[in-house]
């Protein structure tokens, strides 16, 4: 009887080496790891594990390296990026969305942040040029089960940030959406940002 996908014992080995993979700056996205996991461990016909499973040995393997505290640091930094970047969208409810919300510092650390304008996407970056972030940017456009949104990608220092412009009336219906599958996410808006940097362990020291 062929076995399950869930049941294949090879599929967490693959994904605690595409863990590992990650953590030691090998490769660039998860799915290129478990790409990778599968060749070096010779077993392309073994169920592949799901990203939230690679995640998962990725935040345990952090964890472990860098201990607690440093953990928390490494978490504390990429949220004082990503409320600086909100704060200068403050009118436009700014919410940092994806694993980064969830206080998740595991896999491709990057930062999802939407604001809810009737702007266009280039005067938002014109908004980021005028507060000094004179980094290249680059315009896209996100095509989801909503409909398209434009994007404004940047990075700080070495953080990937992904800007999506919502439309201000939609505000309701996409908050804490995903835009792609319409499943619900945590979405963390400026002043929640605040309190949870000022909540770290560590952060008065």
């Amino acid at each position: 009887m062929m076995m399950a996908h869930h049941d294949d014992p090879r599929r967490d080995l693959i994904a605690q080496e595409a863990a590992r993979l990650v953590v030691a700056g090998q490769v660039d996205s998860i799915e290129r790891a478990i790409r990778l996991a599968v060749e070096i461990l010779g077993w392309p016909d073994a169920a592949r594990p799901s990203r939230r499973l690679v995640h998962g040995h990725v935040q345990g393997m952090r964890l472990e390296t860098l201990g607690e505290a440093g953990y928390h640091h490494q978490l504390r930094a990429l949220w004082v990026c990503a409320e600086q970047i909100m704060t200068v969208f403050e009118q436009d409810r700014p919410a940092l969305v994806g694993r980064a919300a969830e206080g998740k510092v595991d896999g491709e650390v990057s930062l999802r942040i939407r604001v809810y304008s009737d702007e266009r996407v280039s005067e938002l970056a014109e908004r980021l040029d005028t507060w000094g972030y004179e980094e290249e940017l680059s315009f896209d456009t996100a095509h989801t089960k909503f409909g398209r949104f434009d994007r404004v990608r940047l990075a700080d220092d070495g953080v990937p940030i992904v800007l999506t412009r919502c439309p201000t009336a939609r505000f309701g219906a996409l908050h804490r959406v995903n835009l792609h599958t319409g499943e619900a996410i945590t979405a963390v808006d400026l002043e929640a940002l605040r309190r949870a940097i000022e909540n770290l362990p560590g952060a008065g020291d």
